[in-house]
């Protein structure tokens, strides 16, 4: 064949797999990603059966002022509803108010709200949930973070050029897996929803085709998980990209020696990691600057699980709770008992591994499993990533949500290969023999791990052992089917069989997976209903800050015989009370220390996410600006204090000249006066959340305190000229303040946040820019590939050369993908099909 005839053949094959990516070829797609967005919400449909909106709120019928006579509640999660759910309710106000949620005024001093990380505002949940009314707004957030990480490991699995059925299985097994639904509502679960989104630009950058496109996906998605806002959950997410990159293109680099390849690649990856990490650095900057403050960064506490604890992927409800019976008896690490992925998975597994161990991405997968696994249950290596600077307070008992990812993708492999090599019989025997070994593994834990429990508990593990039975069974009997088909030696049918074998795994997993996390939630037929005590305590303190003569931690929740007060935990932003209590992960130290050197008590353990200081006096209510006291009916206030009214089963007093703003006198000789000194009271005008506006006017210079957390990010001006902040009482802010009628406005927008918009703004720029150029280059290469193709053709016709083949040749023949690397065929092995 000549050189003209070639092109024109080599053209024409061009066209026709074009032709092969129209819409038609997407319907398998289009269904698997369906699939994996039914499933995703019908992890949810037993819950809002009930009630329209997701949230323990249940929770609040046991606690302080929302409690409620003949309430009950589940065993079900606390921050769903003590932090996440007002968080939610905050934002989305502010949003469509029309500010920029920077900040919380609601809670202690006042808080970051944009900037302490978990509440993720910016984050794609939070984005879709300004949408939708405000009622709806969590519920929709929680289901668009199963979809994100079902979606994304469906990507995935397409990357690695995995079937529609496997694909699908990946992304319903992480989904659906327990270590991502029992974090599900926290942003933990957010930031590792972008694991197959990341993972899968990772691939297409070692790949070397469409770079500016790849680099693009790699960076939006990092920084969306970033902006899910959770900084531990992205550094165990990054640690387990890199890891599986390096050994991704190591063993290429072995393989094929191509040293060039693996340094662009690198190089790409490093572009991609620091145009995402530039694109959230409007929260990295800032949030940076307040864990470095927090009280968390002093928490060195290192929790790992038992190794009993491995049993957790294959059971739910192993240790109690998971099964709904609302009681544990296991080693209960923040709610980490509910690990599952379920039989099916994991004989799947087996598959994968012993038929594609030598596919790079295998390998990649094995070894951020092992090392994930060696961070959750091996005291010695998390106590060593414990070592890595900034990471030291990070609980690792999250890596087990990569464990489900990598565990899920070799599932996937695993059901691909069953289903690609329907005619191997030694894939199948290995199918069986992984269920049989499953099989020994419940009987042998059946024997041997419930003679030393209590009959109650007892039970509750027996009843876990029945969704394992089941589906070690139905495996079982699907594979052996199989088998069966295949010897009666009818290949169509056969091929049908496998297939419809396939979708029965995949059905059955989807089934046990369901049915283990829907006892997780909760739903409400009402949101957040105002209860009269609630209506009571907002009309009669205003705007005034809110304190409480017992503990209002959520301590209380664990051990119901101590008193609560107040709200749970930040349930107050719902109701637009100002409240003194505190839970958040970047609480500053310096309130923590500021009230022990005050009062001489704890204002909460130092280390944790817990503010939450006990009212014993006057003097400490007026330094912090708490102008009411909530204590328990029939108990007297801090002495000092006026009886105000009955709220509910609590006593409501009032401290006198307690103010968010007072002003003090100077001493003559111009000094700031003690801490302790009381104040003039000054009305303070809050516009929006972030901006304080004060009138002054007294006949000397005055200090002028604010009850307002000292953190960076507020700047304050006097009659339109800049006024210098100092610290007051080591937590607050105090300013000196001439004679005479002034006007100081205070206002929040960190310098940090402004530089991070910079970065962003030429991340995305550089982005934007490097993929338009791209797009014209590969439009003037197409023009040109066409313009040569009629070139090709008119010669073809006119020298006699050759014939052009036909647009839509009639007879031609598929052509068969090449075999994956490492997959090479041994004696003894079936061949891989086309």
């Amino acid at each position: 064949m000549t050189e003209t005839s070639a092109l024109v053949n080599v053209t024409d094959h061009r066209a026709v797999r074009q032709r092969r990516l129209g819409w038609r070829d997407r319907c398998p797609d289009l269904l698997g990603i369906g699939w994996v967005l039914a499933v995703s919400v019908g992890l949810f449909l037993p819950a809002l059966i009930h009630g329209p909106f997701l949230g323990p709120q249940d929770l609040m019928l046991k606690w302080g002022i929302t409690a409620q006579s003949g309430g009950t509640i589940r065993a079900v999660p606390y921050d769903p509803i003590g932090i996440f759910m007002p968080w939610t309710v905050e934002t989305w106000q502010q949003v469509h108010a029309g500010h920029l949620p920077l900040w919380n005024p609601l809670n202690g001093l006042g808080m970051p709200l944009a900037f302490n990380w978990q509440s993720a505002p910016f984050g794609l949940p939070a984005l879709v949930g300004y949408l939708v009314p405000l009622r709806y707004a969590y519920t929709v957030g929680v289901m668009v973070t199963v979809s994100v990480a079902g979606t994304g490991a469906y990507v995935f699995g397409r990357v690695l050029r995995l079937g529609t059925f496997a694909s699908a299985m990946a992304g319903t097994v992480f989904a659906l897996s327990g270590p991502l639904v029992q974090w599900v509502g926290w942003s933990a679960a957010s930031v590792m929803s972008w694991s197959g989104w990341l993972f899968a630009a990772a691939i297409l950058i070692t790949k070397g085709r469409h770079r500016i496109r790849s680099i693009f996906l790699f960076a939006s998605a990092l920084a969306m998980s970033i902006y899910a806002g959770h900084p531990e959950s992205s550094f165990i997410l990054v640690l387990a990209l890199c890891l599986f990159f390096a050994v991704v293109v190591v063993h290429r680099l072995v393989g094929d020696g191509d040293w060039s390849s693996a340094v662009r690649s690198t190089m790409d990856l490093a572009v991609a990691g620091v145009a995402g990490g530039a694109l959230a650095a409007p929260l990295i900057l800032p949030g940076v600057q307040l864990i470095e403050l927090s009280a968390r960064r002093t928490n060195t506490t290192l929790a790992v699980l038992p190794p009993h604890g491995l049993a957790y992927f294959l059971f739910n409800g192993f240790d109690g709770l998971g099964v709904g019976t609302g009681n544990w008896f296991g080693w209960f690490p923040g709610g980490a008992v509910t690990d599952y992925v379920g039989a099916i998975a994991l004989a799947l597994l087996v598959v994968a591994v012993s038929a594609r161990w030598r596919r790079p991405e295998v390998m990649a997968l094995g070894a951020v499993t092992v090392v994930m696994v060696g961070a959750v249950f091996v005291p010695s290596f998390a106590s060593m990533l414990h070592r890595i600077p900034f990471f030291g307070s990070a609980q690792l008992i999250r890596a087990e949500m990569p464990v489900a990812f990598a565990l899920a993708m070799l599932a996937g492999i695993g059901l691909d290969v069953l289903v690609r090599r329907n005619s191997c019989t030694r894939v199948q025997l290995r199918a069986l023999a992984s269920f049989g070994l499953i099989a020994i593994v419940l009987l042998a834990t059946w024997f041997f791990a419930r003679g030393h429990l209590s009959s109650t508990d007892a039970r509750t593990r027996a009843i876990s052992f029945l969704w394992p039975a089941i589906e070690t069974t139905f495996g079982s009997a699907v594979v052996g089917g199989i088998m069966v088909l295949k010897r009666q030696g009818r290949a169509g049918n056969h091929r049908v069989a496998v297939r419809l074998a396939a979708g029965s795994l995949l059905v059955a997993e989807a089934a046990f997976l369901i049915a283990s996390g829907a006892p997780v939630w909760t739903s409400s037929t009402r949101f957040f209903p105002v209860r009269p005590a609630v209506a009571t305590l907002k009309r009669d303190v205003g705007t005034s800050l809110v304190g409480t003569g017992v503990t209002s931690c959520p301590s209380a929740l664990l051990f119901p015989s101590l008193p609560s007060l107040g709200f749970l935990g930040e349930t107050n932003i719902v109701y637009g009370v100002r409240f003194l209590s505190v839970y958040d992960g970047v609480v500053p130290a310096s309130d923590f220390r500021a009230w022990t050197r005050a009062t001489g008590r704890s204002a909460g353990e130092l280390g944790n996410d817990y503010f939450c200081p006990v009212v014993h006096t006057v003097s400490a209510a007026r330094l912090f600006g708490i102008s009411y006291v909530l204590e328990p009916r029939r108990v007297s206030g801090p002495a000092g204090s006026t009886f105000v009214a009955r709220v509910g089963n609590e006593d409501l007093f009032h401290v006198p000249g307690a103010s968010e703003a007072t002003l003090t006198a100077l001493s003559p000789a111009g000094a700031i006066p003690a801490a302790q000194t009381l104040g003039i009271p000054v009305p303070v005008h809050h516009p929006n959340p972030s901006t304080w506006q004060i009138e002054t006017n007294a006949p000397t210079p005055q200090v002028l305190r604010l009850r307002l957390n000292n953190l960076p990010g507020w700047h304050a001006s006097i009659d339109g000229r800049p006024l210098v902040l100092t610290s007051f009482a080591g937590a607050m802010l105090q300013a000196r303040i001439p004679a005479g009628h002034h006007r100081v406005v205070l206002t929040y927008w960190p310098r940090a946040f402004t530089v991070g918009l910079l970065l962003a703004l030429v991340s995305a720029a550089s982005l934007v820019g490097a993929g338009s150029i791209a797009w014209m280059a590969a439009r003037r290469k197409r023009r040109t590939w066409t313009t040569d193709r009629a070139d090709a053709s008119g010669s073809a016709a006119r020298d006699g050369d050759g014939i052009e083949a036909p647009s839509n040749p009639p007879h031609e023949t598929p052509v068969e993908p090449a075999t994956p690397r490492g997959t090479s065929v041994r004696p003894g092995w079936c061949t891989p099909p086309p």
